[in-house]
């Protein structure tokens, strides 16, 4: 089926709907919603299946909402990401195929809180996209995904939350990965929310960590973060095993222990309008020999002081605040830090507003972000 949404060309748009459809229908048969596909272990093998193909590189998956995810969506054992050469996105669409942000849950069930619901352990590249999807592991899967195999996937994720975990929401397992996260939220697992402790060129942007039972993000090597928040995690708000990475417009607030925790001592990184406040520890803590280095940093209200800095001290560069002023944010407790009216941030120094899940604006901006970037490196029919 050929979008009529897209300009240049022609994508083909493949269902599954967990309550109504059936796997024994055709390819040919699920590019039309009334007879979609059921489940998506088949939408997996579909994919798997060969190097071209049908769906094939630049398709859509779109996943239906359905009246009991946790009974059609249920992720009953380890399910293996295995597919290699393929550049697809998965999409989540209401009840009716359409995709407007509306965001079908995919359930832990019966894993005995020691496998992950899905694994990555092909170590060949491909361009994996999941759009409008919750991750549930349900307090019975270890974690949602895992990463089991150094690889050079460029997997996306847009506008996914990923919860419930016993241990930590997303793992890397120290591995090589280029993963990035769009408007993504890890929550309430329970160890880290997102531990990517590799080597890598991850991106995160405007993701929100929360109510962790560890640290909200845990990176590794040339990790870079872009208005994201870590809130009220029972260990570090962002922890970091090298120098290098990069933290530009990112707030951690009232998390256990420190805001920022980078215990590397290699590499060149940089915190650029950044704000610690509230943590139970230390606004920032750097490795002794680190060259980290802060632009515009503030920090205000943290148990043990502002910072803690081994060796040099590289939080002189520039311009770094110490403020003993309240930033006020708008509501910290349901995820709006924007700075208020009357912040001294306000036109001078974070470039925000940071709103989050449950924002009209962030609800509306969400469902621009639906092209793949398969379909702009590869100059294909884009979204309007």
């Amino acid at each position: 089926m050929a979008v009529a949404d897209y300009t240049g060309g022609a994508v083909t748009i493949f269902y599954v709907d967990g309550e109504n459809g059936n796997d024994a229908n055709s390819d040919v048969q699920a590019q039309t919603f009334a007879t979609a596909w059921k489940t998506l272990q088949h939408a997996f093998d579909r994919v798997a299946s060969a190097t071209g193909g049908t769906p094939g590189d630049g398709d859509e998956i779109r996943v239906a909402i359905t009246s009991d995810d946790s009974t059609h969506y249920a992720i009953a054992a380890k399910n293996t990401i295995t597919w290699s050469g393929k550049e697809v996105m998965f999409i989540g669409c209401n009840a009716s195929g359409t995709v407007d942000g509306t965001r079908p849950t995919i359930y832990g069930t019966s894993l005995n809180g020691t496998t992950p619901m899905f694994e990555v352990s092909v170590a060949t590249a491909d361009h994996a996209h999941f759009v409008h999807f919750i991750f549930d592991a349900n307090d019975v899967a270890q974690h949602t995904f895992e990463v089991t195999t150094a690889n050079s996937h460029q997997m996306q994720f847009v506008d996914c939350q990923f919860k419930q975990a016993t241990g930590n929401g997303v793992e890397f397992n120290g591995v090589a990965n280029q993963w990035s996260f769009l408007s993504c939220q890890f929550d309430n697992n329970g160890a880290i929310g997102c531990n990517q402790d590799g080597i890598g060129n991850s991106m995160y942007y405007n993701c929100l960590f929360n109510d962790n039972v560890g640290d909200g993000c845990f990176n590794g090597t040339n990790v870079k973060m872009s208005n994201c928040v870590s809130y009220s995690n029972g260990g570090d708000g962002f922890g970091c095993s090298n120098a290098g990475a990069l933290y530009v417009n990112c707030v951690s607030d009232a998390n256990t222990s420190d805001g920022w925790a980078i215990t590397g001592t290699t590499g060149q990184g940089m915190l650029v309008n950044c704000v610690a406040t509230n943590n139970g520890a230390y606004g920032i803590v750097l490795a002794s020999g680190g060259t980290t280095r802060l632009y515009n940093f503030h920090t205000y209200n943290n148990t043990s002081g502002a910072k803690s800095v081994g060796g040099t001290d590289e939080l002189s560069i520039f311009e770094h605040y110490t403020s003993v002023v309240n930033p006020t944010w708008e509501d910290a407790a349901n995820f709006d830090f924007t700075p208020n009216g009357d912040s001294l941030m306000v036109g001078g120094g974070i470039a925000m507003p940071l709103q989050y899940f449950g924002s009209s604006t962030t609800d509306a901006g969400i469902g621009m972000f639906r092209t793949s970037p398969y379909q702009i490196q590869h100059h294909l029919p884009t979204r309007h």
